[in-house]
């Protein structure tokens, strides 16, 4: 849930593709994204770049609290409610 808080907050993401990550992270848009989430050599770059880069940073965020709107707890019900309906 960090991430998507994150987002919300209009904050840039440096994170890997694990778990659901991969549902909702996109490399070059979102922040960051370490391919393998053991690298250290990766990840400092990530945070270097990230802090150099306050152009970079705000796009991050403004992609991030536009592309977050599609995870609202509202729409993810809808969905729900018509998942389940549909298998009546």
């Amino acid at each position: 849930m960090a991430p998507l808080e994150a987002m919300a907050s209009g904050l840039p993401l440096i994170c890997s593709y694990i778990n659901g990550i991969k549902d909702y992270v996109v490399d070059g848009k979102t922040g960051y994204c370490i391919k393998n989430p053991s690298d250290i050599r990766e990840i400092k770059e990530a945070i270097i770049k990230m802090a150099a880069d306050t152009t970079y940073r705000a796009a991050c965020g403004r992609y991030n609290q536009e592309c977050i709107k599609k995870f609202d707890i509202a729409k993810s019900m809808d969905c729900m409610r018509k998942i389940y309906l549909s298998i009546r």
